[in-house]
């Protein structure tokens, strides 16, 4: 069998188990970034995968999550896992190469070389074990290298030697050492000429064990005489040059880690040309999140699809008596929002005091469009564990756009006042905007004026546009009103002190709304009742449009436990 043709059937067993997800999209490729998906072309059934990838659909650097519990993290070649970091649940990690022939590194001659699948560095439990691999159910050392034990209490700490088949070769020399808590230590030397010897050095008390043909010690000799001192310096020289060959290769492959660290995705149409690494994905953000407001563990909230998370997807998963998989998909986001309008609902509903159960985290600004309907952001209430307006009264989720950035809430009680929701704005006109900034510092309402610089939002995101009137932390979610005192936009965001770091420059008055047309499709998709239009028939005094939208705008509270 040729070298290729193994290394492509190693890697179909080792990749091969799981089903084709019908959960998760397939990937959209076009020589660019995906986000979570499923992937065809050549990876086995129920491949999912973040990263770059080409207009054929092969991956090229990214993130791979195969249906067998395994992942790859690197680069790809032809669609293959070449070089990277692959990481089994229950099997440890390797960081190394794949897919290589003879000419890239310096194969001993001792090794065969048919049985050759990977160089690297593998980790599993306590034992680090570097060299040359072949797969064997799990990654099998093959020919001369080294493993540590970092467990204290293990019989050895460090050795170098021939393996084959997870064992030491008798017949090839070996250097096996041993650490003691005390900072003493034990080194043994043998293998080769005379396999039944073994040269042991105790902290200067040196001796010989010779063993019978079953490997229990028959015999212990005090002392090392001259041809025993010649025979440990034999062994020890050829340990060494085996090691200075070994170290050699690895030379070879941390360069080519290193460069596949510095690796630009500029070169495979990243917008922003900087690494992402690890690969952060919105998708799995989002899951993160909402899992966390259910009580769920999943660790730092970064987008990263790590062990702790996958562990909380499947205990939400378990929970709801669905299949365990552990992945992100769109339906497992459906399921979490369905779950927390749920908790959101049932909290809204139960009689105990708002104040004596979890403190207000943040709070954000919504207005009435009807009666009882209040808009906002989804970035103002997502990570709440509920929601309250005033002293007690808490909101219940009634719908939610996640990439608009929009919620709707229902309130019991009803409103003063509500606003109309009137059409998109146009560059130039004239805009109020209104909202509860730093509550917690000011308490009280804002009302600031401006006008429409620019009908796209952030990235050219045409849903948004760009507006000057001052806008603060809190104003998130509050209506942006026209002359006549019709909503023309939600606030959502403003340029702060991560653009002044970018750009080395602080921004003024440079903030962002959500069209209301978005809204209205929201709404109108939902069955939501709205009026449409203006308050005022002409322009009116800004007065007035103040206090319109003073009597429709409430405060929002989010309540959630404290972060530690």
């Amino acid at each position: 069998m040729k070298r290729t043709s193994l290394t492509l059937s190693l890697l179909l067993i080792l990749f091969a188990g799981g089903v084709a997800s019908k959960e998760s999209e397939p990937c959209q490729c076009g020589s660019g970034f995906v986000d979570y998906c499923k992937i065809s072309g050549g990876a086995p059934e129920g491949t999912h995968f973040i990263g770059f990838c080409s207009s054929e659909g092969q991956r090229l650097y990214g993130k791979s999550f195969y249906g067998n519990g395994m992942t790859f993290e690197g680069a790809y070649l032809d669609g293959l896992d070449k070089l990277g970091v692959i990481t089994w649940e229950d099997s440890g990690t390797l960081e190394g190469e794949l897919i290589f022939s003879k000419d890239d590194y310096e194969i001993p001659s001792d090794i065969d070389w048919d049985k050759v699948f990977a160089i690297g560095q593998y980790v599993r439990g306590t034992i680090t074990s570097r060299g040359f691999f072949n797969l064997d159910g799990a990654f099998v050392l093959t020919g001369f290298g080294t493993k540590f034990n970092a467990d204290t209490e293990a019989i050895w700490s460090y050795q170098a030697a021939h393996f084959e088949n997870h064992e030491r070769k008798k017949d090839q020399e070996f250097l096996v050492t041993k650490k003691f808590n005390d900072d003493s230590g034990l080194a043994m030397w043998g293998g080769g000429i005379n396999n039944l010897l073994m040269y042991a050095n105790d902290e200067g008390e040196k001796s010989v064990l010779v063993f019978d043909e079953n490997g229990k010690i028959d015999e212990k000799i005090e002392g090392w005489d001259e041809a025993s001192e010649k025979e440990v310096q034999r062994i020890s020289e050829v340990i060494e040059e085996k090691k200075s060959n070994l170290d050699a290769n690895f030379e070879l492959l941390d360069d080519r880690l290193k460069r596949l660290r510095n690796f630009n995705p500029r070169e495979n149409g990243s917008r922003t040309g900087k690494v992402i690494k690890p690969l952060a994905s919105e998708l799995v953000r989002s899951v993160q999140e909402l899992l966390s407001i259910l009580g769920y563990e999943t660790g730092k909230i970064d987008g990263i699809l790590g062990r702790i998370t996958i562990a909380a997807i499947k205990a939400f998963q378990k929970e709801i008596e669905v299949e365990a998989t552990g992945r992100p998909s769109e339906d497992l986001l459906t399921q979490l929002q369905a779950e927390v309008r749920k908790l959101n609902n049932q909290m809204a509903t139960s009689e105990e005091a708002v104040s004596s159960i979890l403190p207000i985290l943040s709070t954000g600004t919504g207005f009435y469009i009807n009666e009882n309907t209040i808009i906002s952001n989804y970035h103002v209430v997502n990570t709440c564990t509920y929601i309250s307006i005033g002293k007690e009264e808490r909101l219940v989720v009634n719908a939610i756009d996640q990439v608009n950035d929009i919620t709707v809430l229902e309130s019991k009680r009803n409103a003063d006042a509500f606003l109309r929701l009137s059409g998109n704005p146009k560059l130039g006109n004239n805009i109020f905007a209104a909202g509860y900034p730093y509550n917690d510092i000011l308490k009280n309402f804002n009302f600031t004026s401006g006008n429409v610089s620019s009908l796209m939002g952030p990235g050219s995101n045409i849903s948004e546009f760009q507006f000057t009137a001052p806008v603060q932390p809190g104003n998130s979610g509050g209506p942006i009103l026209n002359n006549k005192g019709g909503v023309v936009g939600i606030t959502v965001s403003r340029l702060g002190a991560k653009f002044a770091e970018l750009a080395d420059t602080l921004p003024q008055n440079i903030n962002f709304g959500i069209k209301v047309g978005v809204l209205k499709d929201i709404l109108t998709e939902q069955g939501i009742k709205y009026s449409e239009g203006n308050e005022f028939w002409f322009d009116s005094s800004e007065e007035k449009i103040a206090k319109l939208s003073r009597q429709s705008s409430i405060l929002i509270n989010c309540h959630a436990k404290p972060k530690k």
